[in-house]
């Protein structure tokens, strides 16, 4: 036994508070990022929980989607495409004629305007 206290020996440290210190906020931080990693699992898995759940949604539309089209009458009534992608067209020649209109109107009042002022 005494052999093996004379193997032992001691360091001393120089400022044992400071150490002290910076290892609890070490172990803080570690704890704090366990914990924010077992949110992220939980969040993961309620991701994947509810992918899953949306799956099986999908699932039964389709499944409601294809009993529905067996359900509904067949008839050969098509929507015309050409009334679906035709787009409306403003006339641009009669913007530019009432533009022209407007101008000769404003010339008119301003020659009116400077045979006044004379």
């Amino acid at each position: 036994m005494a052999e093996k206290e004379e193997d032992r020996f001691f360091v001393g440290i120089d400022d044992p508070i400071e150490i002290r210190r910076t290892v609890l906020g070490a172990s803080k931080k570690i704890v704090e990022t366990l914990q924010r990693f077992e949110k992220f699992k939980e969040n993961r898995e309620q991701k994947l929980q509810y992918i899953n759940e949306l799956k099986k949604v999908m699932e039964d539309i389709k499944k409601l989607n294809t009993k529905l089209k067996k359900v509904m009458p067949k008839t050969n009534l098509r929507i015309p495409s050409e009334g679906l992608n035709k787009e409306i067209k403003a006339p641009k020649e009669k913007e530019e004629e009432e533009i022209d209109d407007l101008g000769s109107e404003l010339e008119d009042i301003e020659g009116k305007l400077n045979e006044l002022e004379k």
